[in-house]
């Protein structure tokens, strides 16, 4: 790794499937794995591969095998199916404190090197964060100044079409959304002041949506917020599971 670089995920699957890569500005580019150089030392540059806009940089990662993706394992849905549960979808939270839901059915097959949009953004926001949700997982967000809001996904509205969304947490001028991750993961916060702490949903109390969230400390901004390592995919595992279901 170069210097403050980090791994962001690891996608397993068969050459013959593709990785889809989220980015910052609303972008969803789908790769075949094949089609990924081989290479050693520091890997070869995402925009070699896609016409990345200024600024613009991954914030997700997905791969399209069944064995990690089990949905993409089943018959693609009719038209509009694909939009309802139980199926999983994929939550956008932008630093303005926007949120959308989308699917990513529509992102399946390979793009084109401009990609596809998957969400709409306000001019000067960018997205912090991508993944992947039910219906009634919790979904946190936490903003620069320690304020923490978490709520039920199903929430946050879902769209069929790239949208701006709905407003996730109301911020206070001068904050902003330092990052936001699932309620079932807990985060290392460092606050800018020094020290840290372990932050889930079960610091606070889940609410609705569009409130301020609740304050987790007086002073201090967040600093940096780390989500926990990207675990390596046990394709082998996850076929035999497959195999298992099928008998049963």
């Amino acid at each position: 790794m170069r210097e403050g670089d980090e791994a962001l995920a690891l996608v397993g699957g068969s050459t013959t499937e593709s990785v889809i890569l989220l980015t910052n500005k609303g972008s969803a580019y789908n790769v075949r794995i094949n089609d990924v150089p081989q290479s050693t030392g520091h890997g070869t540059p995402v925009q070699q591969l896609f016409k990345f806009k200024d600024g613009e940089r991954l914030v997700a990662a997905v791969g399209t095998d069944a064995r990690v993706m089990p949905e993409f394992g089943m018959p693609k849905p009719e038209l509009g199916e694909e939009y309802e549960e139980p199926y999983p979808h994929f939550l956008a939270v932008t630093r303005s404190g926007m949120a959308l839901r989308f699917t990513l059915w529509p992102h399946r097959e390979v793009s084109t090197t401009r990609g596809r949009m998957f969400g709409k953004l306000r001019e000067g926001d960018e997205f912090v964060a991508v993944f992947k949700v039910y219906a009634e997982d919790d979904v946190c967000a936490l903003t620069r100044s320690g304020r923490l809001l978490c709520c039920t996904a199903q929430e946050v509205s879902l769209l069929s079409g790239p949208g701006l969304g709905v407003v996730l947490v109301k911020l206070d001028d001068g904050d902003e959304v330092a990052g936001a991750f699932p309620g079932s993961v807990t985060v290392e916060v460092e606050k800018a002041t020094g020290g840290s702490m372990k932050v889930g949903s079960g610091a606070v109390k889940p609410t609705a949506r569009g409130g301020k969230g609740a304050e987790l400390w007086k002073r201090g901004a967040v600093k940096k917020i780390t989500l926990p390592e990207p675990t390596l995919p046990d394709l082998e595992a996850s076929e035999a599971a497959k195999k298992q279901s099928k008998k049963a």
